[in-house]
């Protein structure tokens, strides 16, 4: 018997991972749901929960609340003031009832917790837990009623369905694809919304029109039961567009494993989200920004390209997409059947790459937040800290109770020094906020009790040191972190980092119901103290300090240390740590969870200047060679690593942007590139510029820019890529992207005729910008490297 089975009582205990919840009321009351996976397939738990919220004890409430029961509990307010719990039968009741104190001037507190979502966070469920109760099976799905719940370890084996749709000018829908796996098993189907005769080993199934594609993809879901749908921006495009497919064939998109329809919700930001009974979506664009995983832009195609080695099917770069879509559709079915098919397997290949499934599933257990729920921090926290609270003795306000406040200070950035630079140690603080919230005690309720063993701030801010909980809850994920990434368990440990590094956001958002901005101006004021003493204790040692930023120091090293700069590097990392543990010690009567890391070694290193190539500064004020102040957050450095071996890395710089053009990218790396390891570059550069004028480089204008808005909602100024996609037919106008090419014309979408390419824009406009800072630490400008003059000094 495993420690959960044991743990949960009995072997007559099941255990699973609850991927969503819901909640409804009834005329016999509220009924929470939850959908799961287990060991034996999906289940499905529904129990009567009671909706609750807290009021001060001893104020005259209407007599016609709604409330079925009022009871006296051991906890208090904020203010200290002893609370009563007001049950209903119904939310509905609760939130009548809420409205109506609220008019009459009675706080209410924790009056907006969602019942299902607190039934899990008293019980300290999060997503796997241990279940028991009256039985039965239907459908293949395990249906248990009034389930006593608890918490459990439980990691799940999910089955997902990746697809994609093709769709025409006229926005009618074209075919369906779709890529099947659970586990070993794979299956793949392409429903074509038109007829034809199926070919031996083809995919494609012909469905007659669009009701019928759109019949069969909804019977492969019902068959195949995956618990998680997924694809490239189906949240924002397919999902709406089949649900307007099927409204207008009298369909509903029932994909939820109750037979549900789907439901597309509008959040905070203009973020969407699609909810299902049963099965969660997972839009890779956002899983995978949500992740913080990085590429130069998320479009299929470049994110297939870098993680895979292989992209799309056909290739229709010059020509007009939508129209060979179109042809296609018309001419060759089976071709775009496996145009579309190729989609839906990238869009696998790249959530089998990422590891993506066990990242989501690990954050889902280490923050509470079911699959469909991640990404909400604030509900995080409140997941773990409330229940904790009460245990405290307190409740919480309600958020609608919480004021705006100012905008809080950020980290501190060091000025940094531009130039080209040899012998460059990189040091970063480990999960600085989060250790300054373990040295400091930063946290609500020991802000609440601060008059209990009081720890002082460097911002003045006073704490309790002995009574805390998100201190001791940040222990706990280290701890958790550091033994997954000694087992090898890196979406788990990646998990415990997002959710770790929410904590500041989350007590600095007015969302937030602890919202108090003495506490996250007193982790980044502290940061900012702790960065400064050790760039103060490292240049009093005799070293230079060339840039700082949040929680990272960039260090020249002298010339004893260049012979082994990495356990240089180490040496230093460890002597500071020892200084700023003595003086937290003596300063302030803490002990410090605080660890400076070597990072990396950069054999050579760039930061460059801060000017505005476009608005040089006033001639009397300007370097001849174009210097300026550093520019913050960009730099380049030639990495050396232990083993010798040595890669180019950029932060900031346009070769990492998806907003400068291919070419002027590659053309700053590819000088960069020069400049690190002492080659020649004048020549190279000006052959550039003569490949550029000679229509070799056409390959790479293409400028991507993304329309937050209708074309035409854009009056009163038009930039270049709104005035392109109003050179396109009405039909294809649209929010969204588009690449476009800046010819002597103006800007014209790439797939119209763009052979009149204005190449004095792209020399004056990408290529001079990205090159010209790395000319001027060198002494060189960009008109004499280009004529071949050679440039003096001057003193």
């Amino acid at each position: 018997m495993d420690a959960a089975t044991t743990a949960a009582g009995g072997p007559a205990w099941r255990r699973g991972f609850l991927l969503t919840q819901e909640w409804e009321d009834t005329a016999a009351g509220c009924t929470a749901t939850y959908w799961g996976k287990g060991d034996d397939g999906a289940f499905r738990l529904r129990v009567n929960v009671r909706p609750v919220f807290f009021v001060p004890q001893g104020l005259a409430l209407p007599a016609d609340l709604d409330a079925v029961e009022r009871r006296p509990l051991a906890l208090r307010t904020f203010a200290r003031r002893p609370v009563e719990a007001l049950y209903f039968r119904r939310q509905a009741d609760l939130q009548r009832a809420r409205e109506r104190l609220a008019a009459a001037g009675v706080p209410v507190h924790e009056g907006d917790i969602n019942p299902s979502e607190r039934h899990l966070m008293e019980r300290f469920i999060h997503a796997a837990c241990a279940f028991d109760g009256p039985s039965s099976v239907a459908d293949g799905v395990l249906r248990v009623e009034q389930p006593r719940m608890q918490r459990a370890d439980f990691t799940p084996r999910l089955s997902r369905l990746s697809f994609d749709i093709e769709t025409g000018s006229a926005r009618q829908l074209y075919t369906v694809a779709c890529h099947f796996r659970d586990g070993d098993r794979e299956e793949c189907k392409v429903f074509v919304a038109a007829h034809g005769r199926h070919r031996k080993g083809s995919p494609a199934v012909y469905c007659g029109d669009e009701a019928g594609a759109l019949a069969a993809f909804l019977d492969l879901v019902r068959r195949l039961d995956p618990d998680l749908l997924c694809g490239w921006n189906i949240i924002g495009y397919d999902l709406p567009f089949l649900a307007e497919t099927g409204n207008a064939a009298g369909m509903n998109l029932a994909l939820g494993r109750d037979g549900g329809a789907v439901r597309l919700l509008e959040g905070g930001g203009g973020r969407w989200s699609a909810q299902l009974a049963g099965r969660v979506v997972v839009d890779g664009i956002p899983a995978l920004k949500s992740a913080f995983f990085d590429f130069e832009d998320f479009r299929l195609e470049t994110v297939s390209r870098e993680l895979l080695g292989r992209g799309k099917l056909l290739d229709f770069a010059g020509r007009d997409t939508q129209a060979e879509i179109d042809r296609l559709f018309r001419e060759d079915k089976e071709q775009l059947a496996a145009y579309n098919l190729r989609d839906a397997e990238l869009v696998d290949g790249i959530v089998a790459k990422t590891g993506l499934v066990d990242l989501l599933v690990s954050r889902s257990q280490v923050s509470g937040m079911l699959l469909e729920r991640l990404g909400r921090s604030v509900a995080a926290f409140d997941h773990f800290f409330l229940p904790r609270l009460h245990r405290k003795g307190f409740v919480a306000p309600d958020r609608a109770a919480i004021e705006s406040g100012e905008p809080l200070p950020g980290g501190l950035v060091l000025p940094p020094l531009p130039g080209l630079f040899e012998h460059v140690a990189v040091f970063d603080f480990r999960s600085l906020y989060p250790s300054i919230i373990r040295t400091f005690r930063i946290c609500p309720y020991a802000a609440l009790m601060a008059g209990t063993n009081p720890v002082r701030t460097p911002t003045g801010a006073v704490l309790s040191g002995s009574e805390h909980i998100l201190p001791d809850y940040i222990a706990e994920l280290m701890a958790v972190r550091a033994r997954a990434r000694t087992a090898g368990q890196e979406a788990l440990a990646r998990a415990v980092k997002i959710l770790m590094n929410s904590f500041y956001g989350v007590l600095g958002s007015t969302a937030c119901r602890f919202y108090d901005p003495a506490l996250p101006t007193a982790i980044t004021g502290t940061g900012q103290w702790i960065l400064r003493a050790a760039r103060d204790r490292l240049e009093a040692q005799g070293f230079r300090v060339l840039y700082g930023d949040t929680d990272s120091l960039f260090v020249q090293l002298p010339a004893a240390d260049t012979a082994a700069p990495h356990d240089a590097g180490r040496r230093i990392a460890a002597a500071v740590n020892a200084f700023l543990a003595a003086m937290l010690r003596d300063t302030c009567g803490v002990e410090s969870a605080l660890e400076l890391e070597f990072q990396r070694y950069c054999r050579r290193f760039y930061l460059p200047s801060a000017r505005n190539v476009h608005a040089p500064p006033p001639a009397e004020e300007a370097d001849p060679y174009g210097r300026a102040e550093g520019a913050a957050k960009r730099y380049a450095a030639l990495v050396q690593h232990a083993d010798g071996r040595t890669e180019l890395l950029t932060v900031g710089l346009e070769c990492v942007r998806s907003d400068w053009t291919p070419l002027a990218r590659r053309v700053q790396r590819e000088l960069l590139e020069r400049a690190f390891h002492g080659e020649p570059y004048e020549e190279w550069l000006r052959q550039q510029v003569r490949d550029l004028r000679a229509g070799l480089c056409d390959r790479e204008l293409a400028y991507h820019r993304r329309l937050r808005k209708p074309p035409a909602a854009y009056t009163h100024n038009q930039p270049p890529h709104v005035r392109a996609m109003l050179l396109l037919p009405p039909e294809r106008q649209r929010v969204g992207a588009i690449e476009y090419v800046m010819t002597l014309r103006g800007p014209v979408p790439v797939e119209l005729p763009h052979a009149d390419a204005d190449y004095a824009h792209y020399v004056e406009k990408q290529v001079r910008p990205v090159v010209e800072d790395i000319l001027a630490l060198q002494q060189r400008t960009f008109e004499g490297v280009i004529r071949g003059e050679e440039q003096m000094r001057l003193f």
